[in-house]
């Protein structure tokens, strides 16, 4: 059991997005999630008057969905893996 006591409810959701970001796996559907929370994370940054310094790793992201992105304009679970209409 883990407890823990923050000022503000955007600081809880910074460090649940800070472990989604560290999430270890590498899915199609992982790196659309972890694309998410960077993004989500930028702006609570940005309206928090605070920098965001993770554009490198959004930019990756992007790419690296782009290039796993199928001849049909879709995505499978995996790099190479059939369409899939929830991915």
């Amino acid at each position: 059991l883990q407890v823990g006591l923050q000022s503000t409810p955007l600081q809880v959701l910074l460090e649940e997005i800070y472990r989604l970001k560290n999430y270890r796996y590498a899915c199609n559907e992982q790196l659309a999630s972890k694309l998410l929370a960077f993004l989500y994370e930028q702006r609570i940054r940005q309206g928090m008057g605070q920098t965001f310094e993770e554009g490198k790793q959004v930019k990756q992201l992007i790419d690296q969905l782009d290039q796993r992105r199928r001849q049909d304009g879709g995505w499978g679970w995996w790099a190479g893996n059939p369409f899939h209409p929830f991915i």
